[in-house]
């Protein structure tokens, strides 16, 4: 069993792709509103990432593996993302990871 609890998330985090192209992920409402999350295409100048903040746990968990995804392999589709990221966070929550307030 994993021992994931997450304390605190920083309200902005960079990281960089396998390409080397530099990413700021903040916790802030992406600009539509039937959107949790947005990644930014890597063709601009300083790409980032919006995660809506006020997500039950589980979903942004999903949201945040789907947009670094997008960071990462940004001409995969949006189902395989989807899927991956589904994935990965159902194993990771049944696991035991948790965002702790």
């Amino acid at each position: 069993m994993f021992s994931g609890v997450i304390v605190n998330m920083a309200e902005k985090v960079k990281f960089k792709t396998a390409s080397n192209k530099e990413y700021t992920l903040l916790w802030k409402n992406p600009p539509y509103d039937d959107a949790d999350g947005l990644c930014w295409s890597p063709e601009y100048k300083k790409p980032k990432i919006m995660i809506r903040p006020n997500l039950l746990p589980r979903r942004k968990l999903s949201v945040t593996i789907e947009e670094v995804v997008h960071a990462f392999w940004f001409d995969k589709s949006e189902t395989e993302v989807r899927k991956f990221s589904g994935t990965l966070s159902k194993i990771l929550y049944q696991h035991g990871w948790r965002l702790e307030k």
